[in-house]
């Protein structure tokens, strides 16, 4: 039984800037930060066997937080989040004037969705399908802790509750630090927790 602990990074400033991140990147927030040590603060007693992050900055910013004295953090790029091609780096305002047909079916028609120079919602799934596959032959059991981002957490839950790929966001995009459990176990996999944020309800010292 592999246990999988999910969080997505951090609050950064271009989420607040509404700003397409994809393959590109920004700092983590004052609260992206605090977020992330609350998190750290909350799993403090949970022994993880592995951390594994995106190899994004701020994911693997986030993982360093959460888990400070780790001394063999890995980073696997099928964790990365969605290419987004010409949309990296644009506001969601700028996409939609811009990109208008394909703003429409990033949103309301995935299975439709294609960005040039980008990736479809079909190759997150393909490289997450990978991933997922690979932690099954390879762990005997125990708890990995993940840092990822967002779409790319869309498709770990899809994969799990078996959604066809137009069902893609039945769930709304979950909040930065947010928590995922994903149990493996014989074949079977069983989501335990989904975009928990209970850990943003501890009181801050920081």
């Amino acid at each position: 039984m592999i246990d999988l602990y999910i969080v997505r990074h951090g609050q950064t400033t271009w989420n607040v800037q509404k700003r397409m991140q994809g393959r590109l990147d920004s700092a983590l927030t004052k609260k992206g930060v605090e977020d992330a040590k609350r998190l750290r603060d909350y799993l403090a007693t949970t022994p993880f066997d592995e951390v594994i992050s995106s190899p994004s900055g701020r994911a693997y910013t986030t993982a360093k937080l959460i888990r400070p004295n780790e001394t063999n953090m890995k980073t696997d790029p099928r964790l990365m989040e969605i290419h987004l091609g010409k949309w990296q780096g644009k506001t969601d305002d700028e996409i939609y004037h811009e990109f208008p047909s394909e703003y429409d079916h990033y949103w309301n028609a995935p299975e439709r969705y294609y960005n040039d120079g980008g990736e479809t919602f079909t190759d997150v799934m393909t490289r997450v399908e990978d991933f997922l596959q690979e932690i099954e032959r390879m762990h005997g059991g125990g708890r990995v802790l993940m840092v990822t981002h967002g779409v790319t957490i869309m498709a770990f839950l899809s994969i799990v509750k078996k959604h066809s790929l137009n069902n893609f966001w039945s769930a709304p995009i979950s909040e930065g630090t947010s928590l995922t459990l994903i149990r493996l176990d014989k074949g079977e996999r069983k989501l335990l927790v989904e975009a928990s944020v209970e850990h943003l309800s501890l009181v801050s010292v920081y």
